[in-house]
């Protein structure tokens, strides 16, 4: 919380780094009538998907006391924060990283959380949206290098989908009511009609109690006893796994159209539900790759669930600002998926299709990249890869580049472009994510010391390390994004 002079003008700045070939921005700005934004900037230089993004806002205060102001802006979750700036009366305080550190002000997180439910509606909020592409040499790809530095860009596309079997897991909790639900209603009736015609899917709706749904409208209840856990036998008629035909997505689409939304989130029952109608379908997969697509707006009730062995990717989709995205996205990534944020908006339904068209379609599993003398190289293991997306590897090289990759005529250039950086942000990203799916304590402390010193040395705001501002009246401000994909 910042204390703004009746005269002063606040400047903004933020820089972010992502690799998507996506970038969306949101902003959201809640403050007191009596001050006025007047102006906006955003500029984003994009080099070797990287992206850079400034963006600069002034608020004019018009009263004649001192204001209270908080600034928010949510980004996207594989971006970080490495820049805050606050000019005041013509003068910069600079945040600098540091490591994890706490705000010295105790109410600085319940202020921030009263005046974003007063004023919700209040101030700016707008998207800003970047979308490019580039063209690519779809055999092997390009490698750039620069100062012993170097990164490979891998695109295979023009092959064949692998038929998926797709276990779609919703959510139809009483927080889902109303426009939570016309929104999931709606992608998933777009999501339906994009099943290939070799795959197959089952439907699985969840509150209180589970139902697994046969295309006859008949349900199969699981409703596990309070504190304990009903095992899943041979006495459940689940059904089986439904092949993709016009007769099938309609009845499909028909059952999802008549949810009603009860109950409260039983994510536990809800994915051994799921896990068990993929082992139940084996006999009917043959070389299909067993998916599960899981939506929840709710908190699991039981946050120590682990899957084990993966028997299905596990992809989970965050509904809103209510669930335990932490424990979703390790979920998700012990279980060789990941997770996704759906934000409360009037496009939510287009991010659900978005999400789907992503891995609607593998073409490859269990690719490995081999390299001869790449040191210090990001992973090169990939469980899965979708059509249309891009497999990024970076590393240190040294000389002779060019003659290491055990690839087919690549295209190897040489460049401006920081290299090193984009290293930092990749390894920094996956060190992360590693801490995720990793379940020992030391290898998951060795994680976090990786990702820490990293984003120490290259200046990037994580879960590990902090943006921090001192003011005026050397009151410390902690500038970090303690949740995912939030900077507060």
């Amino acid at each position: 919380m910042t204390t703004i002079p009746a005269w002063i003008i606040l400047i903004c700045c933020i820089i972010l780094g992502e690799i998507n070939l996506l970038l969306a921005i949101k902003f959201y700005k809640i403050v007191p009538t009596i001050l006025e934004m007047y102006e906006i900037s955003i500029q984003s230089n994009i080099d070797t998907r990287y992206a850079r993004t400034t963006v600069v806002k002034r608020l004019k205060n018009k009263s004649a006391t001192e204001q209270n102001v908080t600034y928010s802006a949510v980004f996207p979750e594989e971006a970080y924060a490495s820049s805050f700036i606050l000019e005041v009366g013509g003068k910069n305080y600079t945040a600098f990283v540091t490591g994890r550190t706490e705000d010295q002000s105790n109410q600085r997180q319940d202020r921030f959380a009263q005046l974003s439910k007063r004023n919700g509606s209040q101030g700016f909020t707008g998207q800003f949206i970047v979308q490019y592409d580039v063209e690519r040499n779809t055999i092997s790809g390009q490698i750039l290098t620069n100062n012993g530095y170097c990164v490979h860009f891998f695109a295979p596309n023009n092959l064949p989908s692998i038929s998926k079997y797709v276990v779609f897991i919703l959510d139809t909790s009483l927080s889902m009511k109303y426009q939570r639900l016309d929104l999931l209603k709606n992608a998933m009736n777009h999501i339906l009609g994009r099943l290939h015609d070799k795959d197959l899917f089952n439907i699985v709706e969840f509150n209180t109690v589970v139902k697994a749904w046969h295309l006859d409208k008949t349900v199969t209840y699981y409703r596990p006893k309070t504190n304990s856990f009903q095992p899943l036998n041979k006495n459940f008629d689940f059904p089986r796994a439904y092949e993709v035909n016009v007769d099938n997505i309609n009845k499909a689409k028909s059952i999802i159209s008549d949810f009603k939304a009860s109950g409260v989130t039983n994510i536990y029952s809800a994915l051994r539900v799921g896990l068990h109608m993929v082992e139940l379908a084996q006999d009917q997969l043959n070389n299909s790759r067993p998916v599960i697509v899981f939506l929840t707006d709710g908190e699991p009730t039981i946050t120590n669930f682990n899957v084990g062995a993966r028997k299905a990717s596990i992809y989970t989709l965050a509904f809103g600002s209510e669930p335990d995205y932490n424990f979703l996205e390790m979920l998700a990534r012990r279980n060789g998926g990941f997770a996704k944020k759906i934000y409360d908006a009037s496009d939510a339904s287009q991010q659900l299709q978005k999400f789907y068209k992503l891995i609607s379609s593998p073409i490859l599993t269990n690719l490995i990249l081999q390299y001869d003398t790449l040191t210090e190289k990001t992973r090169t293991i990939f469980p899965t890869v979708f059509n249309g997306t891009e497999i990024v590897v970076a590393g240190q090289c040294g000389q002779g580049a060019n003659r290491m990759m055990n690839f087919a005529n690549p295209e190897v250039q040489q460049t401006e472009t920081d290299i090193k950086r984009l290293h930092a942000y990749i390894s920094i990203s996956q060190n992360l994510e590693n801490f995720m799916m990793e379940r020992t304590k030391n290898k998951q402390l060795e994680y976090l010391r990786k990702a820490h010193d990293l984003a120490i040395a290259n200046s990037f705001s994580t879960y590990v390390t902090s943006l921090v501002v001192y003011m005026p009246n050397n009151q410390m401000i902690v500038v970090s994004n303690r949740k995912r994909g939030i900077l507060y």
